[in-house]
């Protein structure tokens, strides 16, 4: 059964000599891989369409009982140019979709998931400060664990902007603490300004995310949280993990 739909490139390998294979997150039918045969042809007909954070419509031969499909055509609803542009946004952009390879099932179709991660792209491809770019990243962030199931719990922050307080990645509190508890593995740090900043976030549309500029010592300790939070609450992620060096070099070799 042929099938078309609305899709987000997540990423590519080689297969063969010309073809891809290339798992897409759906509209319709969730994560799902895909063999894009002639794809890295000089004259393929899929063009750019297949290159990972691109949103594209594609269409895509369905079989009951494989998890392989052959991908029929692929052409580019909305180019997001800048995401590839530079580090930073290859970063911000690989962690969006990593968060996505990692934490959900193959072909479970969830609409309104797939449009944040649309919008979270989308709104990542038209910023360009740096430390904007961590604020998209990290209101994304927010958002799936919303949706996910283990939002983080803003009712127990400190409301004294003057103290610092810690995260527990355990139940995904903030809190300040009664006593020395500060070296526990459960917990990070949180400086007054992270707290605002990640309380910000929580109630700001992820359009506006990207309004919002923090200092080195605020994206450090976010990036902290998150990673600890998703460590311990999705299998397969880690706390450290950099994989924009080798998606950069991906794109240039995958074709």
């Amino acid at each position: 059964m042929l099938v078309t739909t609305d899709s987000i490139i997540l990423r590519s390998r080689k297969q063969g000599d010309t073809s891809k294979i290339v798992s897409i997150y759906t509209l319709d039918f969730g994560m799902v891989d895909v063999i894009a045969k002639g794809a890295r042809e000089m004259k393929s007909k899929f063009g750019s369409a297949l290159e990972p954070f691109t949103s594209s419509k594609v269409s895509f031969y369905k079989k009951e009982g494989r998890d392989l499909y052959l991908l029929s055509n692929a052409e580019i609803i909305t180019p997001l140019r800048n995401l590839q542009s530079d580090l930073e946004h290859i970063e911000a952009a690989t962690r969006m979709v990593e968060l996505l390879l990692q934490a959900q099932h193959h072909e479970e179709s969830h609409p309104n998931l797939f449009r944040l991660v649309q919008t979270a792209l989308q709104t990542l491809n038209s910023t360009s400060e740096s430390k904007a770019v961590s604020s998209v990243l990290f209101s994304y962030y927010l958002k799936y664990l919303s949706f996910a199931g283990f939002a983080v719990k803003m009712d127990r922050m400190n409301r004294d902007s003057t103290k610092s307080s810690y995260f527990d990645i355990f139940n995904g509190s903030v809190i300040e603490l009664q006593n020395d508890e500060s070296e526990n593995d459960r917990l990070v740090l949180l400086s007054p300004e992270t707290v605002a900043a990640l309380a910000h976030l929580e109630r700001t549309e992820i359009q506006n995310s990207s309004q919002l500029r923090m200092s080195e010592q605020a994206i450090f300790q976010l990036n902290n949280l998150f990673r600890a939070y998703f460590a311990h609450h999705i299998e397969g992620m880690q706390r450290n993990r950099n994989k924009s060096g080798k998606v950069f070099s991906a794109m240039g070799k995958s074709k």
